[in-house]
């Protein structure tokens, strides 16, 4: 089958529907602005991509420069059509490639989540179609097989890619949400959520059903996960996700450690 033609041309702006599940899920105020000056001075650099759909347009690619044409005041806007009869998917691959969208992680697992559903769930065909080595593609998709709320906070931009990924490799839920939501209130690198991970006790059976949400308080910590994380100070591994991460090399603190005991063996001493 011949891959449809693409007609370049003008469109106005009036004409143009928004994506119906725009991929790209957080947007920058202050960077929309930032474009659409940067539009009004020096015009549309790269033209947007849209089908045809009843007489109007649908945006495949460049939603963004969309918006920002019309916060600049623009009539009409450079763009990219695909004839009649592409799908949204051959559209935008006609379009060279992928890295011309510019998405996150996270906006490309979405992104490759719809054409792996149009490609009758082949990986490979997946591959094929955005240009990327299986790995690449695979750990994109394994995002979409994930913890939703990993994925939440991974598209909110609250975590990293690879944070997300040492995230869920956790099995149990209970960990994974004492985990991330250590990470969301104290920042944690992918190395340490993996050594936190690996701290896990094996005699801990994995927590079935939903994950909870990282915001649910006493109720994210459940009794399994409690042993994974203790204070320093105390010694106790109660009410976990009032823990709060701190910075500091082993050997300070081994020096801490001995200071807080300090008091105690002295109060032990006068007994």
């Amino acid at each position: 089958m011949p891959a449809p033609r693409l007609i370049v041309k003008r469109v106005s702006l009036d004409l143009i529907n928004e994506p119906p599940a725009p991929i790209r899920q957080v947007m920058d105020p202050d960077a929309l602005q930032s474009l659409a000056r940067s539009i009004s001075e020096v015009g549309l650099i790269e033209p947007i991509i849209l089908t045809k759909d009843n007489g109007r347009y649908t945006i495949v690619a460049g939603h963004r420069r969309f918006l920002a044409c019309r916060i600049a005041g623009r009539v009409d806007i450079a763009s990219i059509v695909a004839a009649d009869g592409a799908s949204p998917v051959e559209a935008l691959m006609l379009h060279e490639n992928i890295e011309r969208v510019d998405l996150s992680a996270g906006e490309e697992a979405i992104f490759f989540g719809r054409i792996y559903d149009q490609v009758g769930q082949d990986v490979d065909k997946v591959c094929e179609k955005v240009k990327r080595g299986r790995p690449y593609v695979e750990e994109r998709l394994n995002l979409l097989r994930g913890d939703e709320i990993v994925l939440r906070e991974l598209l909110a931009g609250k975590i990293t890619f690879a944070v997300a990924k040492e995230l869920n490799k956790v099995v149990d839920d209970g960990y994974r949400v004492t985990f991330l939501t250590a990470v969301l209130r104290g920042g944690a690198s992918a190395r340490v959520v993996a050594e936190w991970r690996a701290r896990i006790p094996q005699h801990d059976a994995p927590q079935t059903g939903a994950p909870a949400s990282p915001d649910t308080g006493p109720s994210a910590a459940p009794a399994a996960v409690r042993s994974a994380m203790t204070c320093t100070y105390c010694g106790s591994a109660e009410e976990a996700y009032l823990m709060e991460l701190i910075y500091v090399h082993r050997p300070c603190l081994a020096i801490l450690q001995r200071l807080i005991a300090l008091p105690r063996r002295e109060a032990a001493n006068d007994v």
